[in-house]
């Protein structure tokens, strides 16, 4: 029953940044609490779908990392893992702990009574504010593979592209 708050100057970060500054939360939380059994994470980030920073978090940490779930069943001392693939399913049995990353249908969101929102607002938060190292990874260039006929524009970085992508919305009639 913790909760860390990791809050950032706002800037866009890189997966490596992320990752970084994720790892030095979990590792301190579990060098006062213990490991923690499963980290998860999204399969991939929102803004750039990198796909990077559960496999960088489960890399430094030394733990088996899988990802692409989209069920996950713990087994005692281990936890079963399943991914969707062309033609059925890839499942792997792997040792806790263990960081996993799961995509979008693997659970229903689940609501919580008034009583548990209650109980929720009265436990602590610890806010910590990660130093943000400085980027080493670039984005070079980005493009629609060969044969698709269309093609690709990058609309800005972090918050400046919002603008942008809402007017790309609207001309697509989503909003």
């Amino acid at each position: 029953d913790r909760a860390i708050h990791l809050q950032t100057d706002g800037q866009e970060w890189d997966a490596e940044a992320t990752a970084s500054a994720l790892l030095e939360a979990i590792s301190a939380d579990e060098a006062a609490y213990g490991p923690f059994d499963i980290v998860f994470f999204g399969n991939e980030s929102a803004d750039s779908g990198g796909f990077q920073v559960g496999i960088r978090v489960g890399y430094a940490l030394g733990r088996p990392c899988v990802t692409g779930l989209k069920k996950v069943t713990l087994e005692g001392s281990s936890v079963r893992c399943e991914q969707e693939v062309e033609g059925g399913r890839d499942v792997y049995v792997v040792p806790l702990p263990a960081v996993l990353t799961v995509k979008e249908g693997l659970n229903l969101p689940r609501y919580p009574s008034v009583p548990g929102k209650m109980r929720a607002r009265s436990k602590p938060v610890a806010v910590a504010t990660p130093t943000r190292p400085a980027p080493r990874l670039e984005l070079v260039r980005l493009a629609v593979p060969a044969g698709q006929g269309r093609r690709a524009e990058s609309l800005g970085n972090g918050a400046t592209a919002a603008p942008a992508v809402v007017e790309v919305l609207r001309k697509a009639g989503v909003l």
